[in-house]
């Protein structure tokens, strides 16, 4: 979760909330650019839940990515 962490909040086709999502994230995030959210506990930030939305079009990819770079490490 901790890479995950790295990887979705310095990444631009992902927004990443801490804690609650602000009530207008719809009004932030408009649905038919954005999915999600996804939730995720870090530890290194206190097991404390993460919300993820992912870019429509972009995220796939990135997400792709993040897993080949995982699997390339074993």
């Amino acid at each position: 979760p901790d890479a995950a962490y790295d990887f979705f909040s310095t990444s631009e086709c992902f927004k990443v909330f801490e804690g609650n999502l602000p009530k207008n994230h719809k009004d932030i995030l408009p649905s038919e650019k954005w999915v999600g959210p996804f939730r995720l506990y870090v530890p290194k930030i206190g097991n404390r839940i993460i919300y993820v939305f992912g870019k429509v079009g972009e995220y796939e990819q990135a997400q792709d990515d993040f897993l080949q770079l995982f699997k390339n490490r074993k």
